[in-house]
């Protein structure tokens, strides 16, 4: 079933935001507006390979828009904006190795369809309560699924950003889809991990719920995940699907409706403030400008909404940040300490199995992990390739017990025959 895309169907109120935070020199964040398809990709691959694929990614998305809230529509777009980012690293466009994950909604009247691979986020707001819609495709959220981590250790493991999923990295990948039914009042958030990785969960709810106006609540979500430490890009786009359109005197908090991140040259349709959304040319904001997305400004007055201030103001504010900050540094060095203590991995070094206590390779030069056993006896030549090349990373296990039986199924191998 398809539908003719008229104002009063289409999401009443959005905003997006991008940045590219405090540490890294790239955004490699992309994402598209073009309602009723909302999509954010975050990049990998380093400079001009992350950015490429997820502008890749957004860019595919928007010539193969869905007609309707069909999962199968959807999934369909996001099939080929992965044949997009694989053909682009192949043909000289990106660079091999490349990938992006994608989160994209397409939102129509009182539905919402939503398609997810890799760690962005879309989250739902409803009656004054966030949900998380997705689930991370990431080896710590297998790790938190299985009862191996935390929530809260997962913040600090070593390995928090590997992702077990995204476009660009397997010919035959398949989004997670979801179908939502939207309220009035409800309020749909999609985000990269630079996010959700800086500010809880919590934190975003208070956020979404002080400020009223969408554009006030980007800017909200992204300053506090600066303030937080501003690690990663972070792109939020906020959507009111049944939300009240913007006032005259809130019409500068609009998404612009053009073209951000592309050439000098290239011509973007302007849409007029009280145009049909319908009648919008593309957002498809991409890479180092996305900033600029949107025309608003954080507002003091918190003119169309209460616009959410900075914790910790004042003269004072250095030294508590400080004193803050070691105080983190001293709380996660105790968890992530704690982890290491009863986590264990199984290695091949220079022919020669090893158990270790604690995680693979080093943080901040310091080894965190420390020998259990040896089983100079196994000859890993004679084992599988999978299992020889699996050694060669690193097998992680649950408990000394699961090393040891591990230990005693390569000895069998090496033995038979």
């Amino acid at each position: 079933m398809s539908f003719n895309f008229t104002k009063p169907t289409m999401p009443r109120s959005y905003a997006a935001r991008s940045d590219v935070g405090s540490v890294r020199e790239h955004n490699e964040d992309s994402y598209l507006v073009k309602t009723p398809l909302f999509v954010v990709a975050d990049g990998m691959g380093g400079h001009e390979a992350g950015e490429v694929a997820s502008n890749i990614a957004v860019t595919t998305m928007e010539a193969h828009a869905p007609k309707s809230t069909s999962p199968e529509a959807l999934a369909a777009a996001v099939i080929k904006a992965n044949e997009a980012v694989l053909r682009g690293a192949q043909d000289g466009t990106g660079k091999p190795g490349m990938g992006t994950t994608l989160t994209a909604a397409f939102v129509f009247e009182d539905e919402a369809t939503i398609a997810q691979v890799g760690d962005s986020r879309a989250y739902l707001l409803h009656d004054g309560q966030l949900q998380r819609i997705t689930r991370d495709h990431s080896l710590v959220a297998d790790l938190i699924e299985q009862g191996r981590l935390t929530e809260a250790e997962a913040r600090f493991h070593p390995q928090r950003s590997v992702i077990t999923r995204a476009l660009g990295s397997d010919p035959h990948m398949q989004p997670d889809l979801y179908t939502l039914h939207v309220e009035e009042g409800d309020r749909l958030l999609l985000c990269s991990d630079g996010l959700c990785s800086m500010i809880s969960d919590e934190d975003i709810e208070e956020i979404l719920l002080d400020n009223p106006a969408p554009a006030h609540a980007c800017d909200a979500l992204v300053e506090e995940a600066i303030i937080a430490g501003g690690l990663d890009n972070v792109t939020v786009i906020v959507i009111d699907p049944l939300g009240d359109p913007p006032s005259e005197k809130d019409e500068d908090d609009i998404v612009e409706e053009r073209v951000v991140g592309l050439p000098e040259d290239a011509q973007v349709a302007e849409e007029e403030p009280d145009a049909p959304a319908a009648a919008a040319a593309p957002v498809a904001a991409a890479s180092t400008q996305a900033a600029h997305a949107s025309k608003s400004k954080p507002k003091k007055n918190g003119k169309g909404g209460k616009h959410h201030k900075p914790k910790h103001k004042g003269r004072m504010a250095p030294f508590i940040w400080a004193l803050a900050f070691i105080l983190i540094l001293a709380a996660a060095g105790f968890g992530f300490y704690t982890f290491a203590q009863n986590s264990y991995f199984i290695i091949a070094e220079n022919g020669v199995v090893n158990v270790y206590r604690g995680l693979p390779g080093e943080v901040a030069g310091i080894s965190v992990s420390w020998l259990e056993s040896q089983a100079p006896d196994i000859d890993v030549s004679k084992l599988t390739p999978m299992v020889q090349s699996n050694l060669k990373n690193g097998i992680s296990v649950n408990s000394l017990d699961e090393a040891n039986e591990k230990i005693s199924e390569f000895r069998l191998q090496t033995t038979k025959g």
